[in-house]
């Protein structure tokens, strides 16, 4: 069996379906039910931001999460009438699962040397558009706190 675990998520462990893991699944609610305990063996794969990267992102990009379905609608249509570029990407499902709440994110990229994408990150960290990159430097922070304490 494989384990992941990510810092930065609600679940933090995630157990990944791999050879024949919903059969152990099955498994394991039986023995739930008959109150037998069931021990987990596998492999724990830990996932951390890397601190080094951090910075270097942050100083080429502003990043924000906005919704998806602004960001191809009135984000799109605002973007392409101020002649601004910028790039997106999903918001990693480990970090924010889309199912529980009923809306997809996505991570805006600003580049910092642009004038009109600087001004639009002006206007959505205005608006109150989360920043993601401080986010990413409080997940560096996090990691390294715990990386010192675990030794």
């Amino acid at each position: 069996m494989r384990f992941a675990e990510y810092p930065w998520s609600e679940r933090r462990y995630y157990w990944h379906n791999d050879d024949g893991s919903h059969h152990f699944s099955a498994a394991r609610y039986q023995a739930g039910r008959l109150q037998q305990p069931v021990p987990l063996t596998g492999t724990l794969r830990r996932y951390s931001v890397n601190v080094q990267m951090v910075p270097a992102l942050r100083n080429k990009w502003q990043m924000f999460v906005i919704p998806k379905e602004e960001l191809f609608g009135s984000f799109y249509e605002s973007m392409k009438a101020f002649e601004s570029p910028f790039a997106w990407s999903a918001l990693p499902e480990n970090m924010h699962d889309p199912r529980t709440n009923g809306t997809e994110l996505c991570i805006v990229w600003l580049e910092r040397d642009n004038a009109r994408a600087s001004s639009a990150a002006t206007v959505l960290a205005r608006y109150g558009f989360p920043d993601f990159g401080e986010m990413l430097t409080g997940l560096a922070r996090y990691g390294q706190r715990n990386s010192v304490l675990a030794g």
